[in-house]
């Protein structure tokens, strides 16, 4: 802010003019004047009059007093920011108004990419992924000797049909030879030895078909766990039972009779009791092997034997294809004949060609 001097050289002319007129002497004129000076000079430091004191940025005195108008710019330190700053809405300092730059008509346009065809996913699956779903990682089952005790005794053959009888001391834990799920139950000793009834000589017995597709049977026990039930998932060397000396065994020595089989039907207690040799893979197991026993193929039937024809089918065929009439003689209805057919004994053969066999 600054004093009008411009101003103030025209008022005080006018002031001393009315002074001169008014009869002052020149000593008053000078005081007059000098006081006017001194006047304008405080007013100027002390109050800030608008004809007085005028802003930095306001027009110049020849602008204001009516002068030529003003041709050159406003000084650059009020011109406009070419690049807006940014104005902060409120406290939130995220949230911010952002006055963009208008951009000009003539200004040239950026190309826009064109977009660009991806083709579409193959979903086709490898070779890899085929040969991976079509051989799955084969599951390799665990397996245990079926006795836990001692001592414990077994050998190669058997009676009548495959199986092992393996000797132990009554009690002695009957464990899963591996994983599977429980076919069949019988916890009742019903054997009667008066009527000796097959499938009741295995006494108190049980058995599952494991996760190899293979059947375990065992018989003679003394009892069975609870909760072993048909349907029920049983682990390897998970307790089944206890050995004894049930049904048909109880005038033998304790042991546990062990059959391994196909799968067929609980009450098929003809193959349940044994159809492999279980030697082998008692043994095998008994060493921590993990073996799995083989299965017999089913051969299924043979067809049946044609049997050859009677030797006296042929001459009775071609009995049959002579005409009716053929050899009629007068009124004689029987006619004798002599067949003998190749390869066979000749007989007297009567026949009545009016009621033809």
């Amino acid at each position: 802010m600054k004093p009008d001097f411009p101003l103030l050289l025209v008022l005080v002319p006018r002031l001393a003019f009315r002074a001169a007129r008014s009869g002052a002497t020149f000593v008053h004129l000078h005081r007059a004047v000098a006081g006017l000076f001194l006047l304008a000079g405080l007013l100027a430091l002390v109050i800030p009059l608008p004809l007085v004191i005028r802003p930095s940025h306001a027009p110049p005195a020849a602008f204001a007093m009516g002068g030529p108008s003003r041709t050159e710019p406003y000084p650059q330190e009020h011109a406009v920011p070419a690049t807006p700053t940014p104005l902060v809405l409120g406290d939130i300092p995220s949230v911010r108004a952002v006055h963009a730059p208008v951009a000009s008509q003539h200004e040239p346009q950026q190309p826009q990419p064109e977009p660009t065809h991806q083709p579409p996913p193959d979903l086709t699956p490898t070779e890899e992924e085929e040969t991976s779903a079509a051989s799955p990682t084969p599951v390799v089952l665990r397996y245990v000797f079926p006795v836990r005790g001692e001592p414990i005794s077994y050998g190669p053959y058997h009676h009548d049909y495959p199986a092992a009888d393996i000797f132990c001391p009554i009690g002695s834990d009957y464990l899963a030879t591996t994983s599977g799920v429980v076919e069949f139950v019988n916890r009742v000793d019903q054997w009667n030895p008066a009527t000796d009834v097959p499938a009741d000589r295995g006494g108190i017995m049980m058995s599952f078909v494991g996760d190899d597709g293979v059947r375990y049977y065992g018989s003679h026990l003394s009892s069975i766990v609870e909760g072993i039930e048909p349907g029920v998932r049983v682990e390897a060397g998970q307790l089944l039972g206890h050995t004894g000396n049930s049904g048909n065994a109880r005038s033998t020595p304790p042991h546990l009779h062990y059959g391994i089989s196909r799968p067929t039907t609980p009450d098929d207690w003809v193959v349940r009791r044994g159809e492999v040799p279980p030697y082998e893979y008692l043994k095998a197991w008994e060493r921590g092997e993990a073996v799995t026993p083989r299965l017999p193929s089913v051969v299924p039937p043979p067809p049946p034997t044609p049997v050859p024809p009677h030797p006296n089918a042929l001459a009775d065929a071609a009995r049959r294809s002579v005409p009716r009439d053929a050899g009629r003689t007068g009124d004689a209805n029987l006619q004798p004949r002599f067949l003998s057919p190749a390869g066979g004994n000749g007989r007297r053969d009567y026949q009545s060609y009016g009621n033809p066999c």
